[in-house]
């Protein structure tokens, strides 16, 4: 988690092997749902 937030201002991140380029907007809205999916898998 830490090093998602010392990379979240980062405007050179290569694109994601499947879904392509995002947006800096974008990659946090992935980040959210990832953690967020893991959180409520392990019930945190």
């Amino acid at each position: 988690m830490n090093e998602l937030w010392e990379d979240r201002n980062n405007e050179n991140r290569e694109p994601h092997p499947v879904f392509g380029s995002f947006t800096k907007d974008q990659w946090g809205i992935m980040q959210w749902k990832h953690l967020n999916h893991h959180f409520e898998q392990f019930g945190v």
